[in-house]
C-alpha cells in the first residue's frame, strides 16, 4: 500500500472514532434532556383480552434436592414469583413419559451417561398396540409430578389467596431429531398422540385434581422434522375429539415455532379445519429468529381478522421493548421469557437467579429484565381489555388495559425523563410506580411509588424519572 492509499484509510477510520463517541453523548444528551408528552386514552378502542404471564414451571429442583433449606429456597421464589405478577405456568411433560424408563431420572441418579440421555429422552416405548385401550404401566411421571407438587400446586395455592388464577399450559416436548438409532418414536401417528393427551389429563385430574387450561400441542416443531403444520392439525383435531369424548374441554395453543415469522404458515393447517376452531385458544410463536416488525404486526392482523388470540411463549433475553411491540402490534394475550429460575447467572433465560448460601430474602434474585416486565405484569391482570392509547411523542410509548373492576392500568416505556399528561382517566386515586435506568443502577425500586388524584377532568400528570417502565394503576372503587 502506498503512503497516499494509507493516508486515505486511516482518514474514515479517524473519523468514525470521532464520531462515536460524539454520538454516545448526544443520545446521552438526549435521554437526560427532560421531554414532556400528552397521552390519551381511548376506552372505546377495544382489542384483546390478558390471559397472563407466563414461566415455564422449572425452579431448579435437581439442583435444590440436596440442600437443607430447599423448602425456604422454594417459598422465597414463589413468593416473589407472584409479586412479580406471573400467572401461567407451562409444565412441560416430555413425549418419552411413554415409556418402560425414565432416562433421564437415570442420567440424574448417575446412571447413564449425558450422550445416552441425550439420546433417548424424546424416545416412546408404545404402551400397547391400542391406541384406545390404556396400559397405566406403560407411563412414566416422575419429574413431571416432581414440578407438580413442588411449583405449580404451591404457585396455584398462592394466587388463589389473592383471588387470582394460575393458568396451567401443559407443553408437549418432542425434540424427535435427537432421538438415536436403536430408539422409536410413535406419537407420530394421531390416534397414538391423542391417547398421550388424554393420559397426561386423566392423571393431572386423579393424582392432583388439576384440569390443564391448555394444552400447547409441540415446543418449536420447525425444530423437527415430523412436525409440520399439517401434522400439528392432524394431531390437534384427534386431541380434541379424544379430548371431549372423555368429559374434556379441549383448549389447544400452537404452533410455538422458534421462527416468528413461520407461526401463521404453521398455524394455517389448524384454522382450515373448521372443527378445530374452536378448540384454538391461542395462536402462539416465540421470537428466535423473524421477528422483524413486518411478521409481528402479520399475526396482530391475523388475532383481529379472524378472533383468535396470540401469546409470545419464550424469548430468552426478551426485554419490554419486545414485550410493549407483542402486545401493541401482536396483540398478544400471554407472554413468556423462559424459565422461573435458575442457580446459573444472570442470562435473561429466567425471571430469577437462586443461591441458597444466601440470606433470607436474598435467595431468589430478581434478573435485571424481570424488574422492567414487573411494570407490565403487575399492572395487567388476567381478565383486562387492552384499549386504545395514543401519546404525542414517542419517546413516551403508552399501553393501557381496561380491568372488569373498573380498575384503569397504563404503563408508559419511556426512552427519557419527562413530564406526561394522561388524558381520559376516570376519577379516583391511582398508583404509580416504575423501574428505570436510574432504579437499576441504586436499586432503589420504590423510586416512584406513589399516588396521583384524578379528577373530573380526567387526566393524571406524572413525572417520569429516567428511561424505563412507569405504571399507572387505577384503585378499584369501594362503595361507601
Amino acid at each position: 500500500m502506498t503512503h497516499s492509499a494509507a493516508s486515505r484509510f486511516r482518514f474514515p477510520l479517524l473519523l468514525v472514532l470521532l464520531i462515536l463517541p460524539i454520538s454516545a453523548l448526544l443520545a446521552s444528551a438526549y435521554r437526560n434532556q427532560p421531554g414532556a408528552a400528552t397521552i390519551s386514552l381511548v376506552p372505546d378502542e377495544r382489542h384483546q383480552t390478558i390471559h397472563g404471564w407466563e414461566a415455564v414451571a422449572q425452579a431448579s429442583l435437581a439442583y435444590l434436592k440436596d440442600y437443607d433449606n430447599k423448602q425456604d429456597v422454594l417459598d422465597e421464589l414463589l413468593d416473589k414469583a407472584v409479586d412479580l405478577g406471573l400467572t401461567r405456568v407451562r409444565l412441560e411433560v416430555r413425549s418419552s413419559a411413554e415409556n418402560t424408563r425414565d432416562i433421564v431420572g437415570e442420567y440424574l441418579a448417575g446412571k447413564v451417561s449425558r450422550d445416552e440421555m441425550r439420546c433417548g429422552r424424546y424416545a416412546t416405548v408404545n404402551d400397547n398396540d391400542d391406541p384406545n385401550t390404556r396400559r397405566a404401566e406403560g407411563f412414566r411421571f416422575d419429574s413431571f409430578d416432581d414440578e407438580v407438587r413442588d411449583t405449580v400446586l404451591p404457585l396455584k395455592r398462592r394466587l388463589e389467596a389473592r383471588g387470582e388464577k394460575l393458568w396451567i399450559n401443559v407443553n408437549y416436548v418432542a425434540f424427535t431429531d435427537q432421538i438415536c438409532a436403536g430408539y422409536t418414536y410413535h406419537h407420530d401417528n394421531p390416534a397414538e398422540y391423542a391417547e398421550f393427551v388424554l393420559t397426561v389429563y386423566e392423571h393431572l385430574r386423579d393424582s392432583f385434581g388439576l384440569v390443564p387450561d391448555s394444552w400447547e400441542m409441540i415446543l418449536e416443531p420447525d425444530n423437527t422434522r415430523i412436525w409440520t403444520g399439517e401434522y400439528i392439525a392432524r394431531a390437534a383435531l384427534a386431541a380434541a375429539e379424544r379430548l371431549k369424548a372423555a368429559g374434556f374441554t379441549p383448549s389447544i395453543v400452537g404452533p410455538s415455532t422458534t421462527i416468528a415469522s413461520s407461526a401463521l404458515r404453521y398455524f394455517e393447517p389448524s384454522w382450515e379445519i373448521a372443527a378445530l376452531r374452536p378448540y384454538l385458544t391461542e395462536m402462539s410463536y416465540h421470537r428466535y429468529a423473524g421477528a422483524t416488525p413486518e411478521a409481528i404486526g402479520a399475526i396482530g392482523d391475523m388475532s383481529r381478522q379472524r378472533g383468535v388470540p396470540t401469546a409470545m411463549l419464550e424469548h430468552i433475553g426478551s426485554s419490554i421493548e419486545a414485550l410493549h411491540q407483542d402486545l401493541t402490534v401482536g396483540n398478544v394475550s400471554a407472554w413468556q421469557q423462559f424459565a422461573l429460575s435458575d442457580p446459573g447467572g444472570d442470562t435473561g433465560a429466567h425471571f430469577f437467579m437462586i443461591d441458597p448460601a444466601k440470606p433470607a430474602g436474598e435467595r431468589a434474585l430478581l434478573s435485571s429484565t424481570g424488574w422492567y416486565l414487573r411494570q407490565y405484569f403487575r399492572a395487567f391482570r388476567p381478565g383486562g381489555v387492552r384499549i386504545g392509547a395514543t401519546s404525542s411523542d414517542g419517546a413516551f410509548a403508552p399501553v393501557a388495559v381496561q380491568h372488569p373492576d373498573d380498575r384503569t392500568a397504563v404503563v408508559i416505556k419511556a426512552e427519557r425523563a419527562g413530564r406526561v399528561t394522561i388524558e381520559g382517566l376516570a376519577p379516583g386515586t391511582y398508583v404509580t410506580s416504575c423501574w428505570t435506568d436510574r432504579a437499576r443502577w441504586d436499586r432503589n425500586p420504590d423510586l416512584c411509588d406513589g399516588t396521583v388524584e384524578v379528577g373530573q377532568d380526567g387526566a393524571a400528570v406524572v413525572v417520569v424519572p429516567d428511561a424505563g417502565a412507569f405504571s399507572v394503576v387505577r384503585q378499584p372503587h369501594v362503595a361507601p
